[in-house]
């Protein structure tokens, strides 16, 4: 068997290995990203004779293999036409949404059309539309009515997507889009960053409350109900209260550095810590708090009782557990 031969062979059976072979040609790499689309990275378009034909449909088989394999596509390299490159994007997202992050969006925006960008962001859309939170709007340049449309299909498909609609649209698209959401499920109110008078009035309308101030107080409440459920979803809120950011570190103490003005808190983070399990340190209701790993918000008291309890307590001269003075030293600030 020649050595052509075991390449072929071996590329057939792990395409991974084609980093291995140096005498690459068309039939050898096709052969191996058909098994393992992650195999383009070890393509070597310097010295492999292959027609333009040939390199688009290695990047199709390696995409529709595996989706993210996109992001090893070097578009300056390969000078592919730009339907091809649309091809390729609309193949890669429909393979697997995800893949949209790894389009390398700055090497190939200027050469494609207003209209070639729309059709891959809206397959990626359709594909799943959580995909709105990977789109760089400022740099894909698209119009006003193309990003509404990609978040309304988004919205439409999931409303809690809505945290990731576009700051920059109007005030009246918003609005259409926070009202989308809200009928789908009240608790996405937690995204609305402000609430005009036409968000009032559907609101009204849903609640079936006239007086604004009841209805402003529901509202408040409803959203610290949806933290409650998910404290996490403290980093997409845009109008980060006192109140809301005070229920998402109650429930989990990590939260507070998803809060954008942290400061309305007394706090202190312990980063060096063990095994970079950092502590969090909150004074809450009167008193300081602790989280550290799954341990969320105990008392000082608590922390100490653990440090010499619990999973072979604490020594320093027998050296048990000795990394546990780093969190004596750091409570001895608290009272």
């Amino acid at each position: 068997m020649s050595q052509y031969q075991i390449d072929l062979k071996t590329s057939m059976k792990n395409g991974v290995c084609l980093r291995c072979i140096r005498d690459q040609d068309y039939r050898v790499c096709i052969e191996a990203l058909k098994e393992n689309g992650r195999a383009l990275e070890y393509v070597r378009w310097d010295s492999v004779a292959l027609l333009e034909e040939e390199i688009k449909q290695m990047c199709l088989t390696a995409v529709r293999r595996n989706g993210d394999s996109i992001e090893y596509i070097n578009w300056n390299k390969l000078n592919l036409k730009t339907e091809d490159i649309v091809e390729i994007c609309i193949e890669a997202v429909r393979s697997n949404c995800w893949a949209f992050k790894n389009i390398h969006w700055v090497q190939i925006v200027d050469n494609l059309s207003n209209e070639q960008i729309y059709l891959i962001c809206l397959e990626a859309i359709t594909s799943f539309g959580e995909v709105l939170k990977y789109m760089n709007w400022d740099l894909l340049k698209l119009t006003d009515k193309q990003i509404y449309n990609l978040c309304l299909g988004a919205v439409e498909q999931e409303s809690w997507n809505i945290a990731y609609i576009d700051d920059n649209l109007s005030a009246h698209n918003k609005n259409k889009l926070y009202l989308i959401a809200i009928k789908q499920n009240l608790d996405v109110i937690i995204f609305i960053d402000k609430y005009t008078e036409e968000i009032l009035l559907g609101l009204s309308k849903m609640y079936a409350i006239k007086d604004k101030d009841i209805l402003r107080r529901t509202i408040e409440e409803r959203a610290k109900k949806a933290i409650k459920n998910d404290p996490s979803l403290i980093i997409y809120i845009k109008n980060q209260t006192y109140e809301i950011c005070l229920e998402a570190i109650k429930m989990d103490g990590f939260c507070i550095e998803l809060i954008e003005n942290r400061d309305m808190f007394k706090y202190n983070i312990l980063k060096e810590a063990f095994r970079n399990r950092k502590v969090i340190a909150i004074f809450i209701d009167g008193r300081w708090l602790f989280t550290i790993g799954c341990q969320n918000n105990i008392t000082k008291e608590e922390f100490i009782e653990r440090i010499y309890n619990e999973d072979g307590g604490f020594d320093l001269e027998k050296g048990i557990n000795a990394h546990r003075k780093i969190y004596l030293d750091f409570l001895e600030q608290f009272l």
